[in-house]
């Protein structure tokens, strides 16, 4: 009698195992957009006029919590955008919300977030001049 080989086992993931990694991943990256708003609310924040930056030459060191790049990062945003500079952290801060909640319609088409993102930068010069224009 011969033998015959066991039947070559699948090694691809079943549906519910690849539907449990996309969500998975779909949190990972969420937590990773919410991380890096963070770190520039954080530059922002402790943002120091006197730091080193790119309009600024001192011998001290910076003062910026997240060290010379923060200090770079915060000058030129709020230089060029004023408080239009936290546009970019809070659209951060929901896309990683979104990504985090699994509310990813309209975020999950790849070629459609690049859209957004391009769109997102050409608001904000309008919402720095916006906020410029507001009277105090």
């Amino acid at each position: 009698m011969a033998r015959t080989s066991p039947p070559a086992q699948d090694r691809s993931f079943s549906p519910p195992r690849k539907n449990t990694l996309h969500r998975r991943l779909e949190e990972a990256g969420g937590l990773l957009l919410c991380g890096l708003a963070c770190v520039l609310l954080v530059a922002l924040a402790s943002y120091n006029p006197a730091d080193p930056s790119f309009d600024t030459a001192t011998g001290q060191p910076p003062t910026n919590l997240l060290g010379l790049s923060g200090s770079f990062v915060a000058d030129g945003l709020l230089q060029g955008l004023g408080l239009g500079a936290l546009l970019p952290a809070f659209m951060l801060l929901i896309w990683g919300w979104r990504l985090m909640a699994h509310h990813v319609r309209g975020l999950e088409p790849w070629p459609l977030l690049g859209l957004r993102a391009a769109a997102v930068l050409g608001l904000l010069p309008v919402v720095a001049a916006l906020l410029a224009a507001i009277p105090l």
